[in-house]
């Protein structure tokens, strides 16, 4: 029985030990420290400041801005049409030895879907000029079921784009244009298309990269893709990329698949490039390429090549960026004007350039006068104007 009280109190001693240790190593917190931690935040940005990737996921609102302004374009080509495509084939094949053998029957005329977006409220549509380049007859449906035809106001097929005109005096939904120079790779961001003539579908994904070149095989393309991870498939052609305030910042045109379904890389112009584009056919300035025939682009006659550390390592060139001319056009405008083989053509108009895109960015944007180019020749840095 001692024994066992012994127990008892050799517990009750280890307990207080145990308790005064932990005063010691946890000593209890001064009164005004808590008043403290009481009342202190944490430190918040101002609504004000948030930019739309702080902000709340919910793109319900984007969606609902962007979703009545996107259409179905039904392309059709007219019996005669199809007639006149299948006798220039033909024609292209005149001295093919095997033309009786493998030429094609004709099968009438195609029919092609694709989606648009109606950029003002008097029914402008941009759309990819690979929707509607070999038809001449369109119908638009909307979102809610109404159909309208349209007609072609004007192509640029070296940037894929072109620019249709509904055939009514209502006003229409229009979309918002945003700033493709601003969006930021992470960035949400919705895809929204009418594939199936039914209602606008809606997908959603991130910016996974800026500036994305030779996509698309295409002599003269410029091609300055914004890439996302948003679905899209065939038929989402022509629609729009917008950000998560519902504003425009791309037109979806391409997709990278080894079957022709999605696999995960999908590409838009930038509405930056198309805004300049759209401007121009509606305004008359860009060349209307309706029956198949456009002046294109002034010819200047050289070839270019981007700058690289490869590039500037082979050739020994006195620059680590530019375009380096490796052919020049006897005769042709930038011969007359001066420029040579092994030049490096540091900016035109000012504008620095880095690829074969900035260059024919800036050619596009010169109607008339000259294109003032900087020219590095051989460590030289000299003007010289090629007149337009």
């Amino acid at each position: 029985m001692k024994k066992f009280g012994g127990f008892i109190l050799a517990g009750i001693l280890g307990g207080l030990l145990v308790l005064a240790g932990d005063h010691y190593l946890h000593p209890s917190k001064p009164k005004q420290i808590e008043e403290i931690k009481k009342d202190f935040t944490f430190p918040t940005t101002p609504v004000s400041q948030r930019s739309p990737q702080n902000m709340d996921r919910d793109l319900t609102v984007a969606a609902a801005k962007a979703m009545p302004t996107v259409v179905h374009i039904k392309a059709a080509e007219s019996e005669d049409k199809a007639k006149q495509r299948y006798n220039e084939k033909n024609r292209q094949r005149y001295n093919d030895p095997f033309r009786f053998f493998f030429n094609e029957p004709f099968r009438g005329p195609k029919v092609g879907f694709g989606s648009g977006v109606i950029i003002q409220e008097d029914g402008y549509i941009v759309t990819n000029d690979h929707v509607i380049e070999f038809a001449d007859h369109f119908e638009i449906t909307m979102n809610d079921k109404m159909t309208y035809t349209a007609t072609v106001i004007g192509r640029d097929p070296d940037v894929d784009l072109a620019v249709l005109k509904i055939e009514s005096d209502q006003k229409f939904d229009a979309i918002e244009l945003g700033n493709s120079d601003d969006v930021k790779i992470g960035e949400w961001v919705l895809a929204v298309g009418n594939p199936f003539d039914l209602t606008s579908t809606v997908t959603a994904g991130i910016i996974s990269a800026k500036g994305r070149s030779n996509i698309i095989e295409r002599e003269n393309a410029i091609e300055d893709f914004i890439q996302t991870d948003a679905v899209v498939n065939r038929g989402n052609s022509g629609g729009a990329l917008v950000n998560a305030y519902g504003e425009l910042i791309g037109i979806n045109t391409a997709i990278a698949s080894p079957d022709g379904l999605y696999a995960g890389y999908a590409f838009a112009i930038p509405i930056n490039i198309a805004r300049q584009v759209i401007e121009d056919i509606i305004s008359g300035k860009a060349p209307k390429v309706i029956t198949g025939e456009t002046t294109g682009r002034p010819y200047i006659g050289f070839e270019l090549e981007p700058v690289t550390p490869e590039v500037s390592a082979y050739y020994k060139l006195p620059s680590d960026y530019g375009l380096f001319v490796y052919e020049v056009d006897k005769e042709g405008p930038a011969d007359k004007a001066g420029i040579q083989k092994g030049d490096i053509i540091l900016a035109a108009n000012s504008n620095k350039m880095e690829s074969n895109n900035d260059f024919l960015r800036e050619l596009d944007t010169v109607t008339e006068g000259n294109l003032e180019l900087i020219i590095n020749r051989k460590g030289d840095i000299i003007k010289i104007k090629i007149p337009i």
